[in-house]
């Protein structure tokens, strides 16, 4: 369970980061601009980590759906 804690550790500081990218990305309206390069490389790397977490569940014969709430739950 060791890859699981580091996978984690790794999802709450890309959140962490993702944050502070929104705020950064804002502008006087409050809309995120959806273009900026580094949070779409954030969002996809998001993304990259929960399916190897999923596929790694899987094969070790947990349950593991591919809903959203996948990342609350691990988040929790």
């Amino acid at each position: 369970m060791l890859w699981f804690s580091k996978r984690r550790i790794v999802l709450e500081m890309l959140g962490l980061e993702m944050r502070n990218r929104v705020v950064q990305c804002r502008n006087e309206n409050g809309e995120v601009d959806e273009s900026d390069a580094i949070l779409q490389e954030m969002s996809r790397l998001q993304e990259v980590i929960l399916m190897d977490m999923r596929q790694r569940m899987l094969v070790l014969g947990c349950a593991a759906d591919y809903s959203l709430a996948f990342l609350h739950r691990i988040l929790m």
